[in-house]
């Protein structure tokens, strides 16, 4: 269990006390570590996002030794991947979870199917 990370990032009072019941060791984290940690995390992330999109959206073919398809686009691509990945989200739904439902109105969004699968439902005519 961790406590104290809301309080860390936002530099708010403290909403609750917490007190030892038995012997007890923890690893203490200082606001600094911790939001470059966090930082470092949402990189990956996006770097792995961004990866996804190349590879699987845009069909990019690796062709260098790095194995990323990022490298294979143009620079100004790249930052626009870099900018778009930022901003997805991930998503894990449970099995039989609907995520779309027919004669709603439009979304502004877009799914993309990373692991996992899915099947279009047709309601009876």
């Amino acid at each position: 269990a961790a406590f104290g990370a809301k309080t860390l990032l936002k530099k708010d009072a403290r909403t609750a006390s917490v007190q030892t019941v038995e012997p007890t060791k923890l690893l203490v984290v200082t606001r600094e570590d911790y939001v470059g940690l966090m930082s470092s995390i949402e990189e990956a992330r996006a770097r792995e996002a961004a990866e996804f999109l190349c590879r699987h959206v845009l069909m990019v073919e690796v062709r260098s030794s790095s194995n990323r398809a990022l490298d294979n686009l143009h620079p100004a691509l790249r930052q626009r991947m870099a900018r778009t990945s930022k901003a997805m989200t991930s998503h894990t739904l449970d099995r039989g979870m609907v995520l779309l439902t027919h004669d709603t109105d439009t979304s502004d969004t877009v799914h993309i199917l990373r692991k996992g699968s899915w099947a279009f439902c047709y309601p009876n005519e």
